[in-house]
């Protein structure tokens, strides 16, 4: 566990700059699954017009489609704690 040598001079501000950073650091998480998933969806999305699409591959696109709804999910909840003022 870390401990200030001193007192933190103004709490309320620290913690503002923590969750700031925080959240800033799972926003990045996100966006970069949310990247992640769209060249999935691209490619599955290329392979339906070459005729190629498999049933498997069907399946994979809607776990790519349920995760980037999670991704929105989690933007907007980070988002909303963010201007709430929650962790």
């Amino acid at each position: 566990m870390y401990v200030a040598i001193t007192p933190i001079q103004d709490p309320d501000n620290w913690i503002a700059k923590r969750r700031a950073a925080r959240m800033a650091t799972l926003t990045v998480q996100a966006l970069e699954r949310a990247n992640e998933t769209s060249g999935d969806l691209r490619e599955a999305f290329q392979l339906l017009l070459a005729d190629r699409f498999t049933p498997a591959r069907a399946s994979n696109l809607l776990e790519d489609i349920d995760g980037l709804v999670k991704v929105g999910k989690e933007l907007r909840h980070n988002s909303s704690r963010s201007l709430s003022g929650g962790l």
